[in-house]
């Protein structure tokens, strides 16, 4: 999609030595920045983060861990997005509403 926009109305990313950087774009124009983060209670601490988007959520092994690391982003009035396939676990819980 980003490849497909027209290059008159496309904001760059900041790269760094002419190689975009592992994980992260960061847009200075627009104050904004998109960050790829592993799944974890920890792995948001260092970050404020206005939106998450987890992809098959599900499947995470650390899928409980990462909502509590979420919780400072909604209570900060972001959003977060989960998008997953059918799976028992943490997903399920939370689609069921059986998280107790």
């Amino acid at each position: 999609m980003f490849n497909r926009l027209p290059k008159g109305e496309l904001v760059l990313p900041q790269v760094k030595g002419g190689r975009a950087m592992w994980c992260s774009m960061e847009f200075p124009k627009l104050y904004s920045k998109i960050v790829g983060v592993a799944q974890g209670a920890s792995q948001l601490r260092q970050y404020t983060a206005t939106a998450v988007l987890a992809d098959e959520f599900a499947l995470w092994s650390k899928a409980r861990e990462s909502l509590g690391a979420f919780k400072p982003t909604i209570e900060g009035g972001g959003r977060i997005t989960i998008i997953s396939s059918a799976y028992p676990g943490a997903f399920k819980d939370i689609v069921w509403d059986t998280t107790g």
